[in-house]
């Protein structure tokens, strides 16, 4: 028998979107799979839409937005609980290619060394451009660009390869790593939480591998409405993005990227803010977020002494 899969999305006020993900997810070609929705406090009827349309998929209710780590480490945990051997840890603004676990599931079995695997994400309306086909490469301390990004498929990335960091739109992770690496780290809300997942996964020498038989199609930012200028958006990416720095540097690494980070990335992005975009005044937004991340660094530091 094949091993028990469970297909775990998180939503937060996402009716629009799980119309069209629980019917994809229904459809997967595989024998052997449960799907879980964990669901943030939503408000706008979701979880009666899937009661009354989709009763067999479990439905994890969180009494509050415990935002994207908290709120998927509870579906982690029910579906390793419930006997899950292999998690598909997807966000639910996506249609999901139905071969995707048989996919993913052969490849595991063939490469022991793998814990977390990804494949090509198209954009769900225009279906064969990448938003990514691979992982992403860290290039420097601002940028980390995804492979493939506005490409069209003509079938240049059919190979099994590696990276140091893949997006976690749709990925597949065995319960094996994730009982030796652990979870999400709580400390991310939103954004940068699979960068410092991949980061603790391969310090543990497991591999982060592109499948391209495993594919999605993702309707991009779809949990911010579309848009990624917002306070909301603003304020936790560049918090994540100091945590990053902080938990995954040495001390005079990270010192280094604070400097940079405060000299040059933050007059930049008001910069780019102000011209590019109009909105000077979410720069406020990044600030705060700045000097959240700073003080999660001071309780973690006094929490290490």
């Amino acid at each position: 028998m094949k091993p028990k899969v469970a297909i775990v999305s998180l939503n937060w006020n996402g009716l629009e979107h799980l119309k069209y993900f629980c019917n994809s997810a229904v459809k997967v070609n595989y024998k052997n799979y449960f799907i879980v929705i964990v669901d943030n406090a939503s408000s706008d009827g979701s979880i009666d839409f899937i009661q009354n349309n989709y009763p067999d998929i479990k439905i994890v209710k969180n009494s509050s937005n415990l935002g994207y780590s908290k709120g998927f480490n509870t579906g982690i945990e029910y579906a390793i609980t419930n006997g899950a051997e292999y998690l598909l840890i997807t966000n639910n603004d996506l249609l999901l290619d139905s071969n995707i676990l048989n996919a993913g599931i052969e490849l595991f079995f063939k490469d022991n060394q793998i814990g977390y695997m990804g494949g090509k994400v198209y954009n769900l309306n225009t279906q064969k451009t990448f938003q990514y086909a691979g992982g992403r490469i860290y290039e420097n301390l601002d940028s980390m660009p995804s492979r493939g990004a506005g490409e069209i498929d003509i079938g240049q990335y059919e190979e099994v390869e590696y990276f140091d960091y893949m997006d976690d739109v749709c990925s597949l992770v065995s319960k094996d790593l994730i009982m030796n690496v652990g979870p999400y780290d709580s400390d991310f809300f939103f954004d940068f939480e699979e960068t410092e997942w991949n980061f603790r996964i391969r310090s543990q020498k497991y591999l982060i591998a592109y499948n391209p038989l495993m594919k999605v199609w993702h309707r991009k930012h779809g949990s911010t409405g579309g848009n990624r200028l917002t306070g909301f958006a603003e304020f936790n990416s560049f918090r994540g993005k100091v945590l990053f720095h902080f938990k995954t540097k040495k001390r005079n690494d990270f010192l280094y990227f604070l400097l940079f980070f405060m000299f040059f990335s933050l007059p930049v992005r008001l910069l780019v803010l102000s011209v590019k975009y109009g909105s000077p005044k979410l720069f406020l937004h990044t600030i705060k977020g700045l000097l959240s991340s700073l003080k999660r660094v001071i309780e973690l530091k006094s929490i290490d002494t």
